[in-house]
């Protein structure tokens, strides 16, 4: 997948879960059940993890070589990424710190989906400074997949929102619908 072909998926996958959770009335927004996060704290939790993406993408990469390296690889796709993340998290990895969304139950539709696309423009915009070989050759650390390329980041961001999306229609009660993958 080109540069600009992820891009649009980017924004695309989050503008769709932004409808979905506009959709929602506010109660069933901020409900969750016993140990579980609500609808409001899955997108709160992608604003969390996309923003420090954003933030590694604007640092210098010649600090980020020096830092990360470089992969000597060729990235993953899509599906073998999601292989990878699956298997990361059936070994026990789980969210944590930064990462963790908001115990608040007072969020608005409305807040969160500004948060959650102006973070994905964000990512966005910064992703507009990366040729793709840039893209392709530098590392970021995934803190449960480790080192990856910055373009299997991108590629995790996509499928990472399409999981919450998932988890914010069951909290719905729409979980038989299925989110297309790519």
């Amino acid at each position: 997948m080109k540069k600009n072909e992820l891009q649009q998926l980017l924004k695309q996958v989050h503008e769709d879960l932004c409808k979905d959770l506009m959709a929602m009335p506010a109660w069933e927004l901020n409900a969750g059940l016993p140990g579980k996060w609500s609808a409001a704290q899955h997108a709160d939790h992608l604003i969390n993890s996309i923003r420090p993406l954003s933030k590694f993408m604007a640092a210098p990469k010649k600090l980020l070589a020096e830092k990360n390296g470089y992969s000597g690889r060729t990235s993953l796709n899509m599906e073998e990424l999601r292989q990878k993340y699956e298997l990361a998290m059936a070994s026990g990895a789980r969210a944590f710190g930064v990462f963790l969304p908001t115990e608040k139950n007072n969020f608005t539709a409305e807040a969160l989906c500004s948060g959650v696309m102006q973070a994905i423009m964000e990512l966005v915009q910064m992703s507009e400074n990366w040729t793709e070989e840039e893209l392709h050759e530098h590392l970021c650390p995934h803190p449960a997949m480790g080192l990856i390329t910055v373009y299997e980041m991108l590629y995790f961001t996509v499928f990472h929102a399409r999981h919450h999306h998932q988890s914010v229609l069951r909290c719905a009660g729409e979980g038989k619908r299925k989110i297309n993958r790519v």
